[in-house]
């Protein structure tokens, strides 16, 4: 009986070390395939007449919108619970939260060129019934 169980426990410890060979293994392979592709994006970008920095750092932000949809006329009407920015009224969701976002970009882009704050709201507007709350992140 205990030779049984030293023999399973020997198994089951063979089984631990080989998943943890092959984890080990897996890692050391997706490792130097980044790093791969690392060099091959450098080396296809040498030569490229635009700018190229596999380390710059693209700040991100979060917009939250509050929608509303009109029925006569169809209209959707967006405005931001986290800037401060007029709404914007378009005839589809999508006119809608691309002219918010861009208003947003162009803003965020001012405030940070200036070297003054972000005009971020707080506390944050919430919604009103009726509205539905969206996230979206946008990068610069």
């Amino acid at each position: 009986m205990a030779l049984a169980a030293v023999s399973s426990g020997f198994r089951i410890g063979s089984q631990s070390e080989n998943t943890v060979n092959r984890l080990e293994f897996f890692t050391a392979s997706l490792v130097t395939q980044r790093i791969q592709m690392s060099l091959e994006d450098k080396q296809l970008h040498q030569n490229s007449p635009l700018p190229f920095n596999a380390n710059a750092n693209v700040p991100v932000f979060s917009l939250e919108l509050l929608m509303t949809t009109r029925s006569e006329p169809t209209s959707h009407q967006v405005r931001l619970a986290n800037l401060d920015l007029p709404p914007v009224v378009k005839p589809t969701p999508r006119d809608a939260i691309a002219a918010i976002v861009d208003s947003a970009k162009k803003l965020i882009r001012e405030s940070i060129a200036s070297g003054g704050p972000v005009p971020w709201l707080d506390p944050k507007l919430s919604p009103e019934v009726g509205e539905t709350r969206m996230i979206v992140p946008i990068h610069l």
